[in-house]
């Protein structure tokens, strides 16, 4: 880890910018990563005070890709326009077919310049659950993967200003983005200037009133962004002339809320059960759109779940870890034989719980349509309450494939890019899992390479 590299605050480093990438996520790296390969001056800036920090990083990256290698090793035949086909089809057909098509095949090469970069990923494909097809590469140690990012980025020549907060776009007397105005962490105002700029600043999933003006049961979900998704990158984007699509999809994911924040379930769908407050079950748990309106609909957001206690112990480490401090602090429960529900505010009784269990173990097939289960010991059960959290959005700025913004008449914003959760077309009305990290490197890069070309 090399954080003295990192410059704090503004630095005379970067008044001689071709590139300015706004920014420090997966989309704002590989963008500053593209266009240091076209040998741009890049500036790479974020608010965060330290870049090289990995506590809110995620410990997984999970990338889809059509990877003949690790595919044909399984037997599994794939092929780009399959994966194409299958996006538009989970989006409702309601992405933009042009960025589709880049977005799947460009996958292969995005996954293989990652691995460039020191990104490892593990040597066989997954169908996650929500997935459409066993095309799924995962970063086990992103971590690790972030960090070798960040250090090709500063061998590369970026310059990189951390504890710098964007504010808006500078424009010109004719609209043309000329840069952007940032402020430190002294409250003292910057103009950072170049010919090309890239917003790589993340959706509006913070903004808990936008987003539920579109969906009013919206608003009262976890903020799995702590913030920092504000929207203000997009906002600036309008300002300027950007035209927006797609801004009423949203990704939500199913967690538990804890004092440490929020724990992402960690459970496979066939390996535990959802219950209401009596303790019916309510939702086959493998249809993921319909775990998500059970939840919209549920008093209070909240269902509860059932597992074997046993599974705890076959998750990873890291994840492991999350359960152990719901365990210690209360919020979720080893249910055995002789423990009840008592003290877990609206829970349902243990028996009800049981008999749920025991219901679905039972018989031929699952009522509610499961195609395949696996037993849950009911003599030792993990239980908590799970809900949901606004983890992205799937709209935003309108962009072509070269991530350059467009208007409402699909003219280009001159001197803006934009790559990541900003933007929008590329998911339509559902995101596939996997398909967001694909799309920050495949668009960063597209990104990237524009913009260098731009200052070129």
């Amino acid at each position: 880890m090399r954080r003295t590299d990192a410059q704090q605050g503004f630095s005379s480093a970067a008044a001689d910018a071709d590139v300015i990438v706004v920014g420090c996520g997966l989309a704002g790296l590989s963008a500053a990563l593209a266009a240091a390969q076209r040998r741009a001056r890049v500036v790479l800036f974020d608010s965060s005070s330290d870049l090289f920090a990995t506590n809110d990083v995620a410990d997984r990256l999970y990338f889809n890709a059509v990877d003949p290698e690790r595919q044909g090793d399984l037997g599994i035949t794939d092929s780009p326009e399959l994966f194409y086909r299958q996006t538009l089809a989970a989006g409702g057909g309601r992405a933009d077919p042009a960025l589709v098509k880049i977005l799947c095949y460009q996958a292969y090469i995005a996954l293989k310049w990652l691995e460039g970069f020191g990104v490892g990923f593990e040597n066989k494909v997954r169908q996650i659950p929500g997935g459409v097809y066993p095309r799924t590469c995962v970063a086990s140690d992103y971590r690790a993967g972030r960090l070798a990012m960040m250090n090709a980025a500063l061998d590369a020549g970026v310059t990189v200003l951390q504890g710098l907060t964007f504010r808006e776009l500078v424009l010109d007397a004719q609209g043309r983005v000329t840069g952007v105005a940032a402020e430190d962490a002294d409250g003292r105002r910057r103009i950072l200037r170049a010919p090309a700029t890239v917003l790589a600043t993340g959706g509006f999933a913070s903004d808990a009133a936008l987003c539920a003006r579109h969906d009013r049961r919206l608003g009262a979900l976890f903020d799995m962004r702590g913030g920092r998704a504000s929207g203000l990158g997009l906002r600036a984007a309008v300002k300027a002339g950007a035209y927006l699509v797609g801004t009423d999809y949203f990704s939500l994911t199913m967690g538990t809320a804890g004092r440490a924040g929020f724990a992402v379930c960690p459970f496979h769908p066939l390996r535990f059960i959802l219950v209401d407050a009596s303790g019916g079950r309510v939702v086959n748990e493998q249809d993921r759109e319909a775990v998500v309106e059970a939840l919209l609909d549920a008093p209070g957001n909240v269902l509860w779940l059932a597992a074997s206690f046993s599974d705890v112990a076959r998750l990873p480490e890291v994840r492991r870890g999350r359960i152990e401090a719901l365990l210690a602090e209360g919020t979720a429960r080893r249910v055995t034989g002789s423990e009840d529900m008592a003290g877990m505010e609206g829970a349902p009784s243990r028996a009800s719980i049981v008999d749920a269990v025991r219901t679905y173990g039972e018989g031929p097939g699952d009522r509610l349509g499961k195609s395949w289960r696996v037993r849950i010991d009911d003599n030792d059960m993990l239980v908590m309450p799970v809900m949901l959290g606004r983890s992205a959005t799937l709209g935003g700025v309108r962009i072509d494939g070269g991530g350059r913004v467009l208007t409402a008449s699909g003219e280009h914003v001159e001197g803006l890019f934009a790559a990541g959760e900003i933007t929008g077309g590329v998911h339509g009305m559902r995101c596939v899992p996997g398909n967001l990290s694909l799309e920050s490197v495949v668009f960063g890069r597209e990104a990237g390479f524009a913009a260098a070309g731009r200052s070129a």
